[in-house]
């Protein structure tokens, strides 16, 4: 059996072997530090070619100092899972280890406080619902319910997603309502009614709304679904269709555009803010 070679102590780009590490299926495994204070272990000959320089950190552009909603990037802390992870500290003065992927992606743009504050519902109006307030889960599907007022005067007890996504907005009386009348206004993105379609400016082009699906990844910024086949919508966050400007708007999946058409002072606040998803 050829002798192994004693790597301790040589170092390969960022790394400094630290000792033998046992074997795999491969062969010999040396445990290595890298620059960054990250351990891996590696074989001698990925060292010994170059093909293994770093733990992985030299392949990650270094985020310090950018910015992802509320949170600002401090420093890098190491990798998890062989992605790296960076200590980032929130607006709302906590700090969080946030992975390089959730940050470019916008998956994670707050400590969670986005996310609380999101779920608060009280005081908030859904159609001719006012939350009053959260009184529990429903126990089959494990969602908030909300006691909510009816402009009617009646009360009702709904689950938080259905009011967050439009599905109820009345006690039952605005269902009433609508089948008495002689028609059914179809309320679409823009405030229009009766399908009729806004009068968009002239930069309301095929190639802005590219342009901002992909600055934004080509992925919904609410739910995180990539576009896959059918490109995704561009939505206007505070309604305006005379307002196109690039930071105004957003990339979103048919089915979350259509979400924010339920209760949209709450939508706009929540893009506004920055916060990409909630449950």
């Amino acid at each position: 059996m050829r002798k192994r070679v004693d790597l301790t102590g040589q170092r390969y780009g960022a790394l400094t072997v630290v000792e033998y590490a046992g074997s795999d299926r491969h062969g010999a495994l040396w445990l290595c530090r890298c620059d960054c204070g990250n351990n891996k272990t590696v074989h001698p000959l990925d060292l010994e070619r170059g093909k293994v320089m770093s733990c992985g950190c030299r392949r990650s552009p270094d985020l310090t100092g950018h910015v992802f909603g509320r949170l600002t990037v401090v420093r890098r802390a190491g990798s998890r899972r062989g992605k790296s992870i960076w200590l980032c500290r929130c607006g709302c003065g906590n700090e969080a280890i946030v992975s390089a992927v959730s940050l470019n992606r916008g998956v994670t743009r707050s400590c969670g406080c986005l996310v609380r504050e999101g779920l608060n519902l009280a005081g908030h109006v859904f159609g001719r619902l006012t939350a009053i307030e959260c009184v529990g889960n429903n126990g089959k599907a494990g969602k908030h319910r909300w006691l909510c007022q009816c402009e009617c005067g009646n009360e009702v007890l709904v689950p938080s997603d259905r009011l967050r996504s439009g599905e109820t907005r009345s006690c039952g009386c605005l269902k009433a309502d609508t089948s008495a009348a002689t028609g059914r206004q179809n309320v679409i993105h823009g405030g229009y009614a009766n399908g009729s379609k806004p009068d968009y400016p002239a930069g309301w082009t095929e190639e802005f709304r590219e342009l901002v699906r992909a600055r934004d990844g080509h992925t919904c910024q609410i739910c995180g679904a990539p576009q896959n086949g059918r490109a995704h919508d561009v939505h206007h966050i505070d309604y305006d269709p005379e307002n196109t400007v690039a930071e105004n708007c957003i990339a979103l999946c048919s089915k979350c555009h259509g979400h924010t058409n339920g209760d949209r002072d709450y939508w706009r606040q929540v893009l506004q803010a920055g916060l990409p998803a909630l449950a």
